[in-house]
């Protein structure tokens, strides 16, 4: 069991090491802020790696990878836009 899960890691760890380009292209394209893009491919990888087991493997993985790293982009660009929506409503002295 204790190998069994190794090996888990072992083969996520070397998905995302493989296709960490894509990841970051994604994460480029919804967050000019360094910073910012530093945070999303956190939940990205964070993402990918809780949603590993319900893989299809009737979907290539890079498509796969690519749909986990575009819906957790998105969530993540809604909330930063709602955020600044708020912020904007805000007393300027407050």
């Amino acid at each position: 069991m204790m190998e069994e899960k190794q090996e888990y890691r072992t083969t996520i760890a070397e998905l995302i090491e493989q296709h960490k380009n894509l990841i970051f292209k994604v994460a480029n394209s919804y967050c000019p802020d360094k910073q910012e893009q530093e945070d999303l491919i956190q939940k990205i990888i964070f993402q990918i790696i809780k949603s590993y087991e319900s893989l299809d493997h009737k979907m290539k993985i890079t498509t796969w990878m690519y749909k986990v790293a575009f819906n957790v982009s998105i969530t993540h660009h809604r909330k930063v836009k709602s955020i600044v929506s708020i912020l904007h409503r805000c007393p300027k002295d407050w």
